[in-house]
């Protein structure tokens, strides 16, 4: 596994003269929606000396390009107003990797735990809501199986709405946190102080237990994503050797260097091309530039 990475500088400044701007790449976390990235991307925007900045929710990752010299403790700082979390990408090493990927294996094994126990109990809410729903024990019984998925599966909606919501702002998570708690509310209300009035506890537990699994495939993908990212990354070799690609000719043989192959350095691994070059004489190649290219 390749441990080699550049890391972003902490400050920025552009190139005069050439009418462009330096770039910096910041890692993003906290963002779950097409709404967060468009929050990061401008309150990093509003930053003084930022001319762009774009956001990848896969990779949770912002690029910025400054037009002028800008510190990146200005920009971490606009990200956690925003209410999220940044940081200037460190040296990777081979065990922050493995790290990284264990925790997001943790993650997804939480989150399936927490899925597994919300589809039962919301299976159980709609037997009882459809099944039983004169009984006079039905109320009481969607109530305790609804109250573990609003509060263990739901948790997640919850915490990021009471977020946005101490940042005077909303997200997705707000508009599911609000549905699903107005819906136990009243069912709640209903069930201790109003007999006989119809209780919503299946729409509860279903709006958190189907929002929840696309959550859940979301961070799924997204892992899947950064996994395929850095094993693409892994396969630049740690140290090219340039060999020729034309041999000495003879006279007899040599040709115009208007027609000859270009006398360039391919860049490839020594174990492959020394093998290459020994099997392969160079008269053998294919003629087609493209397909020599590829060859070494």
């Amino acid at each position: 596994m390749s441990t080699k990475t550049t890391p972003s500088p902490p400050l920025a400044v552009p190139e005069g003269g050439t009418g462009g701007g330096a770039h910096m790449t910041l890692e993003i976390t906290g963002m779950t929606c097409a709404s967060c990235v468009r929050r990061v991307e401008r309150a990093l925007a509003a930053v003084p000396g930022v001319t762009e900045a774009t956001v990848n929710l896969a990779a949770e990752s912002a690029d910025v390009t400054l037009g002028q010299q800008a510190d990146a403790d200005a920009l971490i700082a606009a990200v956690a107003d925003a209410g999220y979390q940044a940081a200037v990408p460190a040296i990777a090493r081979a065990d922050d990797v493995a790290r990284r990927r264990a925790a997001q294996a943790a993650e997804l094994r939480r989150r399936r735990a927490g899925l597994g126990a919300g589809a039962v109990l919301s299976v159980g809410v709609l037997v009882v809501a459809y099944g039983f729903a004169t009984a006079a024990w039905a109320g009481w019984a969607q109530l305790v199986l609804t109250l573990p998925v609003y509060l263990w599966v739901g948790s997640l909606f919850h915490r990021g709405a009471l977020e946005a919501a101490r940042r005077r702002t909303t997200n997705m998570d707000t508009l599911v946190s609000l549905g699903a708690t107005v819906a136990f509310g009243y069912s709640v209300i209903a069930t201790i102080a109003l007999p006989g009035r119809p209780t919503y506890y299946d729409v509860a537990a279903l709006i958190i237990t189907l929002i929840a699994v696309g959550k859940y495939l979301e961070l799924a993908g997204r892992a899947r994503a950064g996994a395929a990212i850095e094993a693409l990354a892994e396969l630049q070799p740690a140290r090219p050797t340039c060999l020729p690609v034309r041999p000495a000719a003879s006279a007899a043989t040599r040709r115009p260097r208007s027609t000859s192959r270009p006398s360039h350095c391919a860049l490839a691994t020594s174990s492959w091309c020394a093998r290459a070059s020994s099997s392969r004489p160079m008269a053998s190649w294919p003629r087609a530039p493209g397909a020599w290219m590829s060859r070494c």
